[in-house]
């Protein structure tokens, strides 16, 4: 490895418990990977603005609008050509670019991918599970360093798994964890009466599945099993759109458990803000969209 090569902070990676190696990568095979970059405005710049105008009551605030934060916060033009240059010496495609991101998207194939960050990624098999990663530190040249705060989408394993467990009513009344209905969840919550979310949109974001290959394989909801608890409940059905992000996609069928727990998270919105948009974001459950990590309270609940 060239000796200007330096680690990406917080990029070391372990096999997951009982994984074993199962086989090279494919060469050839195409990946895409997602680039974090740094703020142009430093931490402690962030920090002096945000305590700036927590010191002042809502409605003396100036709230920023999405050019300022992209001019104050998205990252430096001179960055992102940086990376792009990088890029194109390893024989990466840039898909995308943003400066209001801080964020770059990659394709390429394994070998370049290996090389252009000094990692090594093989197959790995543990139980049922099988996934490709790496092991150890990811690398990029010392001009970067200073740059370059994350790199997703090498190492495809799961980072989030559902938390969902059904109760049936006759178990309920005689162990614990008790089961909830909707209106008993929106109790424990304190959730406000005489709201009904017009004219607002509610974002969910949800995790796909995937193989090795980086193919959506599962996880997501169906219209005709919501349109049955909403008619079962009296409420209207709500406007409901799936948005995918990094190839996501509504995709039931596969993974009941996890599917389950999508239809939750709409039905419970829906109940609470009937008259709210409902926008769920799919996108694969990896950290190749930075590393999002998805945590569900253990709240058991009963369908109706």
């Amino acid at each position: 490895m060239p000796r200007d090569q330096k680690r990406v902070p917080g990029s070391r990676r372990e096999p997951l418990a009982n994984a074993k190696p199962a086989g090279e990568v494919d060469p050839k095979h195409w990946i895409e990977v997602l680039v974090r970059l740094r703020s142009r405005v430093s931490d402690a710049g962030r920090d002096a603005r945000l305590m700036e105008m927590n010191s002042k009551y809502p409605g003396e605030r100036t709230i920023p609008t999405r050019e300022s934060l992209a001019a104050s916060r998205g990252a430096d033009p001179k960055d992102l050509a940086k990376i792009e240059t990088f890029a194109h010496t390893h024989h990466l495609t840039v898909r995308e670019a943003s400066i209001p991101k801080r964020t770059l998207r990659l394709a390429g194939t394994a070998a370049d991918m290996c090389r252009a960050f000094g990692v090594t990624l093989r197959k790995y098999k543990a139980k049922d599970l099988a996934y490709r990663g790496r092991e150890g530190y990811l690398y990029v040249p010392g001009e970067l360093s200073e740059i370059v705060e994350g790199v997703f989408g090498l190492d495809n394993r799961p980072v989030a798994g559902p938390r969902h467990r059904r109760v049936s009513r006759k178990a309920s009344k005689t162990s614990r964890p008790a089961s909830f209905n909707i209106a008993e969840v929106t109790q424990h919550y304190d959730f406000p009466q005489g709201l009904n979310g017009d004219g607002q949109c509610i974002a969910l974001i949800e995790l796909n599945d995937i193989n090795t290959h980086d193919v959506i394989t599962g996880t997501g909801y169906s219209v005709s099993d919501l349109r049955m608890f909403f008619k079962k409940t009296g409420v209207p059905v709500p406007d409901i759109s799936a948005v995918g992000v990094m190839g996501g996609a509504n995709k039931p069928g596969r993974d009941a458990i996890a599917d389950t727990e999508v239809s939750v998270d709409i039905e419970i919105a829906g109940t609470v803000a009937p008259g709210a948009k409902i926008a769920v974001y799919f996108t694969p459950n990896t950290r190749s969209v930075g590393g999002i990590r998805k945590k569900v309270p253990r709240i058991n609940f009963s369908m109706v």
